[in-house]
């Protein structure tokens, strides 16, 4: 993972009370949001008391899962000399935080150039968990690293605050260092999915990691200096060693860190001849401009308009924390539409005005977590779980359930799909993901057989769901209707008497030389499920236009027109192919027969009703 280091020092200086103004806008970042600062407050209160279970609300003292990135009971260290959370000191007794997580987001599956049969390939399961612990035992490439600065901020009111602000530009190279650098967990991510996300929008683009795309990570983090009492102790009152994983988790809260952070994420997409190598050299120094103040130098200047000449930039913002609720409503920003400048000045706005309000993000955003080993009167006898493999092996199993929600997206999107197969692919998706996140809860408990677990996991999400609807990536071509063709040309004639009997449909019976020309459609909705044959003393053609064939038997003398009716039923599989059969024996027993690759599917009464003998007798078949 490359990195590009930032200076603040200059930034810290102006931040003490000057904001940017976002072009076409009269009003700056850090005055729309300095007005929101008792709104900040009211909304760090109303999430903190929020609570939907009794795990909810994360305290002082209480067990953690990091797999699940939940808490789990309450008082299971205690601060030494108190028994429970009551005894604890005022300010530790009110430093709580809600279990504070966003709408989940699908990720956006933008797909475009690429080859979706060939992107969607099931994955190999041994081959992918053997991929995943390769990387187990890989040094961490920098990814906390980055200008770090702890500051005193002044308020307006003249007093100060003691802030740690971290600002980092990140070059992801694929999707695993992408979730790092945002900080993300694999087995959180699929133990909430489809449910709750701890970053607020749509994170999850893997496809935007597998473009010939450039993604960099901007990561603006503020942390208020937190006074953590040292003088804690395990609760043996409340410990049971028979219980203790799933009712202590691995890990116990501290503290929580207050402050928040902000995700810029920045991706590139060449347009032009230009070598990704050199687009990288343009996109690093342009993107230099994030952390200076003043005005644009003329290399900055010229790097940036290589930039907008070369390529599409695309722009997203995330939060974490309940900072991004104040900011906007806790969904993820998209710039969009506007020049490489003015997208970058806009980004500068927004990464300004975090940072001028560093006193105000007194938002709790995370737990800060301590190892049960550290701590006095911890039963020495006692296994504390590691996820340490588990948590490499979630990684695999969280691109793979994000692959499967962009196939649904994807293929919800496709118009030739019919609305009965959209919705079981509706119905498969949510029974995948909630086998993923049963994978989570049956890995927290256990996470010694995580491999052989995830194995049959990713088996499953390729039979129920991958390798089930792949093929549909292939538009199919479906018979919305057939026609009649008069006289002796037969260049456009496309269905044929299976046996080589004739196609003809007046042959032995005088009259104009007429065959069936079936016409397609890739729209399942004007697709023909089943065709029935009717006959008539007079030419209903004319009054069903568009559903009735043409007189199969013009010519023939005799008083019947003969037509077929294509009917376009909802629910109802869709024909692909037709064909003719001669026969005195009906037409069940041939497209019974598997060989014959008419199974299941149907055909129409005896055409030739009325006219000749049993050997006449002729049938239109289909399958489905």
């Amino acid at each position: 993972m490359k990195l590009i280091q930032l200076s603040l020092a200059l930034w810290l200086l102006v931040h003490r009370g000057a904001a940017r103004v976002v072009p076409g806008d009269g009003t700056s970042d850090g005055e729309r949001y300095k007005s929101k600062g008792e709104e900040a407050k009211l909304l760090n209160r109303k999430h903190s008391a929020r609570s939907t279970d009794e795990l909810s609300q994360l305290t002082v003292g209480q067990g953690y899962n990091t797999f699940l990135g939940k808490g789990r009971k309450h008082d299971a260290v205690k601060l030494r000399g108190s028994k429970t959370q009551r005894d604890l000191p005022e300010a530790l007794t009110n430093d709580t935080m809600a279990h504070l997580m966003f709408n989940f987001t699908e990720p956006t599956a933008n797909l475009t150039g690429l080859n979706l049969t060939e992107y969607f390939v099931p994955v190999d399961p041994d081959s992918a968990i053997d991929r995943a612990l390769a990387k187990l035992d890989e040094a961490e490439e920098d990814d906390e690293a980055g200008q770090q600065v702890t500051a005193r901020i002044k308020r307006d009111s003249g007093s100060t605050c003691l802030v740690e602000t971290k600002l980092n530009t990140i070059e992801t190279n694929d999707f695993n260092s992408y979730l790092r650098a945002m900080g993300i967990d694999a087995s959180t991510a699929v133990s909430g999915y489809g449910q709750e996300a701890s970053v607020s929008g749509s994170y999850l683009d893997k496809a935007e990691m597998t473009r010939n795309t450039l993604t960099y990570l901007t990561i603006v983090s503020i942390d208020q200096q937190v006074q953590l009492p040292g003088d804690y102790v395990f609760n043996l009152e409340n410990y049971n060693n028979e219980t203790f994983a799933p009712s202590h988790g691995n890990r116990w809260i501290r503290g929580f860190s207050e402050g928040g952070k902000m995700i810029i994420r920045l991706s590139f997409t060449s347009t032009s001849s230009i070598t990704k190598n050199e687009l990288n050299a343009s996109v690093k120094t342009a993107l230099t401009y994030l952390g200076v103040s003043g005005s644009l130098s003329a290399s900055v200047k010229n790097s940036i308009d290589e930039v907008q000449k070369n390529s599409n930039m695309e722009v997203s913002v995330f939060y974490q924390g309940a900072v991004g609720n104040a900011m906007n409503g806790g969904s993820g920003d998209k710039i969009e539409g506007t020049s490489a400048e003015s997208a970058l000045r806009e980004v500068k706005s927004k990464v300004d005005a975090f940072l001028a309000m560093a006193c105000e993000h007194k938002y709790k955003y995370k737990p800060l977590l301590d190892r049960y080993e550290h701590l006095a009167d911890f039963p020495l006898e006692q296994n504390v779980i590691s996820y340490h493999q588990a948590e490499s092996i979630a990684q695999i199993v969280l691109e793979e359930l994000i692959r499967c929600s962009e196939m649904r997206t994807a293929l919800k999107r496709m118009k030739y799909i019919d609305s009965n197969t959209k919705q079981a692919i509706d119905f498969d998706y949510v029974d995948v993901t909630h086998h993923a996140r049963e994978w989570t809860k049956s890995i927290a408990r256990d996470p010694t057989d995580a491999k052989q677990k995830a194995r049959q996991l990713l088996a499953v999400l390729n039979e129920k769901f991958v390798n089930k609807y792949l093929h549909l990536f292939e538009p199919k071509d479906y018979i919305s209707g057939i026609t009649v063709k008069y006289g002796r040309d037969r260049t456009d004639v496309n269905v044929h008497e299976v046996n080589g009997r004739g196609d003809d449909l007046n042959k032995d019976f005088g009259g104009d030389y007429s065959y069936f020309v079936a016409t397609t459609t890739r729209d399942p909705e004007r697709a023909c499920t089943h065709f029935s044959f009717t006959k008539a003393t007079y030419n209903l053609n004319d009054e069903y236009p568009d559903t009735w064939s043409t007189d199969i038997s013009k010519g023939d003398g005799r008083k019947w027109f003969r037509h077929l009716t294509c009917y376009r039923l909802q629910g109802y599989d869709k024909i692909t192919k037709v064909a003719l059969l001669r026969s005195e024996n009906g037409y069940e027993d041939y497209i019974g027969k598997y060989e014959n690759g008419f199974l299941n599917g149907g055909g129409t009464t005896n055409i030739n009703e009325d006219r000749g003998s049993s050997a006449d007798a002729l049938y239109l078949i289909w399958a489905y």
